[in-house]
C-alpha cells in the first residue's frame, strides 16, 4: 500500500498546559504525563516566528538603499480561543498562568505542548505530530455575556525560547 500526503483537519487537535510549572508535558504512545489538557478550545493559531533585524547601512554603502542582516528569531505567540468552563482544570491552569506575578518562580513560562490529530494517511499511526514549548501567558480574558450565546474566552502565550517541532508516527 502507497501512502500519500491529505490535508489533515484541525478536528482533535489538543494543547497541553504543564500541570506543575517546571515540568514538561510529554507524550509516548498517545498519553500525556506532566499535562493537563486545555478544554474546549475552539481555535489554536501556532507562532509565526520570524527574524529580528538590524539595520547595517554605513556611510560608504553603495547606493541609497539601507542594509541588513537577520539577528535573533522572535518566536512569536500563540492565540487560544474557546468556550469558558470554569471547571475545566486546564482553563484553570491558564487562568493561575496569566494571573501569576511577573517576579521570581511565579513570573516564568510554562511549558506547553501542541498535538496535532494523527495523520493516517501520512503514515501515523499512534500520535500526531507534536511542538513543546515554553510560554507566557500574556492575555486571558473572558468575552461578554450574551444572552443566547455560550461564554468564551481568549488566550495569548508569548512563546520564550525555541520550539521544539517532534514528527507523529
Amino acid at each position: 500500500m502507497t501512502l500519500t500526503a491529505a490535508p489533515i483537519l484541525g478536528l482533535g487537535a489538543k494543547l497541553y498546559i504543564a500541570t506543575a510549572q517546571g515540568t514538561p508535558p510529554t507524550i509516548a504512545v498517545g498519553a500525556v504525563t506532566g499535562g493537563t489538557l486545555i478544554g474546549k478550545l475552539t481555535k489554536i493559531t501556532p507562532a509565526k516566528p520570524k527574524f529580528a533585524t538590524e539595520d547595517i547601512t554605513t556611510l560608504d554603502s553603495p547606493g541609497t538603499t539601507r542594509t541588513f542582516m537577520k539577528t535573533l528569531i522572535e518566536p512569536g505567540e500563540w492565540t487560544l480561543e474557546g468556550q469558558y468552563e470554569s471547571g475545566d482544570a486546564g482553563q484553570t491552569l491558564l487562568a493561575a498562568a496569566f494571573n501569576s506575578a511577573p517576579i521570581a518562580v511565579a513570573g516564568q513560562a510554562f511549558p506547553f505542548l501542541h498535538v496535532l490529530p494523527i495523520d493516517f494517511m501520512g503514515g501515523q499511526l499512534v500520535i500526531g505530530d507534536q511542538d513543546a514549548f515554553n510560554a507566557l501567558v500574556t492575555d486571558y480574558a473572558k468575552d461578554d455575556d450574551e444572552v443566547a450565546k455560550t461564554i468564551t474566552f481568549k488566550a495569548t502565550l508569548k512563546v520564550t525560547g525555541p520550539t521544539v517541532t517532534t514528527l507523529g508516527t
